[in-house]
C-alpha cells in the first residue's frame, strides 16, 4: 500500500486496555499501535515516512481515524490493510495540517468507531515539534512603565528604552526548551522562565536600556525545538532628543518630497505637498505609520511642534521658494521652541535695521540700524525665562529701562507711534497675528501724539 514506506522500529506502544469515551458504553474492543518510534518528532525530515499501524481487536469498526482529541473536527482517515489492521503514514501533510493547529499540546490519539456507535480510544501518542511546526512566532508583549501590557507586531517596532520595563515572549506550550535573549551591539541579556511554563521574561534594566539606545536598535532572539538561534524581530529606539550638532539646523526640501528628519534616527519624517499661493502643506509622521502626527499649512515663520519623550521641537519653516524653473522648495529648520522664538526675534530685528525710519530714544533720533543694534545690547538683559516676540517687545522694545521714557517711531508721513505698537505690527506682518496688541497700547500708526 506504501511502497515507499519503512517502518523506523518495531516498538509497540505499551496500551492501557480499550479507553471509553464519555457516552461510550463498555465493549470488548482495543486499540494496539505499532511502528511508534520512541522519540517522535514530527514533522518528518524530506521524504522520510513512518508507517503506524492501528491493531483494532474485538470486533468490526465503521472508521479509524487520527486527531489530536475526540473533539477535533480534523481528522486524519487510516488506511484498511487488512482485517483488524490499519495504518497511516505520520509523514504526509494531512497528519501535520491535523496536528497544527491543535490546542490539545504534543500528542494524539487513534480513534475507531463501531457499527453501533461506541467510539475507542488508543493510548495518547506524544510528539516533539521540529523547527516551523510550534509556533512560527511567539507572542511578544511590552510591559510599560505604570502601564498595560501592549502586544507588538512581528515586524520592527519603534519603543522609546525609557518606558519599557519588562519584555515578555508567550510560547507555544509545545515547544521544547524554547530560549530567548535580547541583544544591544555586543552585549546579550538573557530571558528568564516566568511563573508559568510558557513565559519567558526580561527586565529592562538601566545597563540594558542604555545599550539599547546607544545601540539604537534591540534584537530579540529566540530558539526552540532544537532549531538555531534566530532573530524574531528588533525594537528600535525612539530617540529621547534629536541629534544636533549645535542644538538646531536647516535643510531645505523640494515640494512632493519627503525626508527624514535629522537627528531622529529615521524615526520621523517630513513631507512636503506642493509650494503655492504663500504657503506648503506640511507632514510629519513618526515611526512606520503612514498616519502624519501632525501637519498643517504653513506659511514662513509658521512651525510644528515635535514632542520627543525628553525634549520638545519646532519644525519651522524659514523660507519658501517659488521658482520659474525647476522645482519650488522650502528651506526648513529644526530647534528647540527657545531657539525657535529667538530666531523670529533675529528676524524683527533685521526688519527693524533694515527700515528708513526714524527712532526716538531720550529725545535722540536713530536710524533703523542703530536702534536695532541697541536692542541687541539690550537683549542680554532679559529677565530668565522662555523668549518670546511679546516677551522682546514689552521688556526690550518699548521703553527705556533706565527712565522708562517710551522708545518711539516717526513715520514716512511724519506722524509718531510707541515702538512697541510698531514692533508688534511689523511682528504680525511677518509672523501671521500669533502676537497680540494689548489694549490701549497706543495710537494706531500715523497718528501723533
Amino acid at each position: 500500500m506504501f511502497p515507499s514506506c519503512r517502518p523506523l522500529g518495531s516498538l509497540i506502544v505499551a496500551l492501557l486496555p480499550w479507553t471509553c469515551l464519555a457516552g461510550v458504553a463498555e465493549a470488548e474492543v482495543t486499540i494496539r499501535l505499532s511502528g511508534v518510534p520512541e522519540l517522535l518528532s514530527l514533522p518528518l525530515p524530506a521524504g522520510q515516512n513512518q508507517l503506524l499501524t492501528a491493531h483494532v481487536d474485538g470486533g468490526p469498526v465503521r472508521d479509524v481515524w487520527l486527531a489530536p482529541s475526540e473533539q477535533s473536527s480534523i481528522r486524519v482517515i487510516l488506511t484498511r490493510v487488512k482485517d483488524g489492521e490499519y495504518q497511516i503514514n505520520l509523514g504526509q501533510d494531512e497528519v501535520m495540517n491535523a496536528l497544527r493547529g491543535s490546542k490539545e499540546g504534543s500528542q494524539f490519539q487513534v480513534f475507531a468507531e463501531t457499527e453501533d456507535g461506541q467510539r475507542i480510544a488508543s493510548v495518547p501518542v506524544r510528539y516533539a515539534l521540529r523547527y516551523g511546526y510550534c509556533r512560527a512566532r511567539p507572542e511578544l508583549r511590552v510591559v510599560r512603565v505604570d502601564q498595560p501590557r501592549t502586544d507588538l507586531p512581528a515586524d520592527s517596532v519603534w519603543c522609546y528604552p525609557g518606558d519599557v520595563a519588562r519584555l515578555e515572549f508567550d510560547v507555544d506550550e509545545r515547544c521544547l526548551d524554547a530560549t530567548a535573549c535580547a541583544r544591544a551591539g555586543t552585549e546579550s541579556w538573557p530571558f528568564s522562565p516566568a511563573t508559568t511554563s510558557t513565559l519567558l521574561t526580561l527586565e529592562v534594566t538601566p545597563e540594558l536600556r542604555k545599550a539599547w539606545d546607544e545601540a539604537k536598535v534591540l534584537s530579540l532572539l529566540f530558539a526552540c525545538c532544537h532549531r538555531r538561534e534566530s532573530c524574531l524581530t528588533s525594537l528600535r529606539a525612539i530617540p529621547g532628543r534629536l541629534s544636533l550638532k549645535d542644538g538646531s539646523c536647516s535643510f531645505s526640501l523640494h515640494q512632493r518630497q519627503s525626508t527624514e528628519v535629522p537627528g531622529s534616527r529615521g524615526y520621523l519624517r517630513v513631507e512636503l505637498d506642493d509650494v503655492t499661493g504663500g504657503q506648503v502643506m506640511t507632514s510629519l509622521s513618526a515611526g512606520e505609520s503612514e498616519r502624519p502626527v501632525a501637519a498643517a499649512s504653513l506659511r514662513e515663520w509658521d512651525s510644528l511642534p515635535i514632542d520627543l519623550p525628553e525634549a520638545r521641537y519646532v519644525l519651522g519653516v524659514e523660507r519658501l521658494c517659488n521658482l520659474l524653473m525647476g522645482e519650488d522648495f522650502a528651506v526648513l529648520s529644526l530647534s528647540t521652541p527657545e531657539a525657535w522664538e529667538t530666531s523670529r526675534i533675529v528676524r524683527l530685528l533685521e526688519c527693524l535695521e533694515a527700515s528708513d525710519l526714524t527712532f526716538l530714544r531720550e529725545g535722540q533720533e536713530y536710524t533703523g540700524k542703530d536702534a536695532a543694534a541697541h536692542l541687541r545690547d539690550k537683549m542680554q538683559s532679559m529677565q530668565s525665562g522662555p523668549p518670546s516676540i511679546e516677551r522682546f517687545i514689552e521688556e526690550v522694545g518699548s521703553r527705556s529701562s533706565t527712565t522708562g521714557s517710551p522708545y518711539q517711531v516717526r513715520l514716512p508721513d511724519g506722524g509718531i507711534v510707541d515702538s512697541a505698537t510698531w514692533l508688534r505690527r511689523k511682528a504680525d506682518e511677518l509672523f501671521g497675528a500669533a502676537t497680540p496688541t494689548p489694549q490701549g497700547d497706543g495710537p494706531a500708526e500715523g497718528e501723533k501724539r
